[in-house]
């Protein structure tokens, strides 16, 4: 595959099995909200959810990383505008169970919604 895994088929199925298990309360979200869902963003195991609101672009992503498949869940906001990009990020939660991920998943989403749902222009940055 371009842009990221060079494995076999069956070692992609084993590193997006985690995230499958989370594709239902993922798609609940962002159907509520309207959001978009893409899934495997350059062929490494993701889900990203996106929206345009006041022509900024939001993302809330979850990603697998490392041997025991944590996950982490990052989240920002950007314009791009005259060739230049300004943008707002915050520091990711990293290292958590899938377990908990999936226990907490809603609040998870929910607090990254809420917060790249309140961003304007005025906080972006270059």
């Amino acid at each position: 595959m371009a842009n990221g895994f060079y494995g076999s088929k069956e070692e992609w199925e084993r590193m997006v099995a985690p995230l499958r298990e989370l594709d239902a309360g993922i798609n609940a979200f962002a159907s509520a909200h309207g959001l978009e869902v893409t899934q495997n963003d350059h062929n490494t195991p993701n889900r990203m959810l996106t929206w345009t609101k006041g022509g900024i672009e939001r993302t809330i992503q979850i990603s697998l990383y490392g041997k025991d498949q944590m996950l982490l869940l990052a989240w920002n906001a950007f314009s791009d505008e005259g060739g230049r990009r300004r943008g707002k990020h915050w520091p990711p939660k990293i290292d958590i169970p899938l377990q908990d991920f999936k226990t907490n998943l809603e609040q998870l989403l929910t607090e990254a919604y809420q917060t790249l749902k309140t961003v304007s222009g005025a906080d972006l940055e270059y």
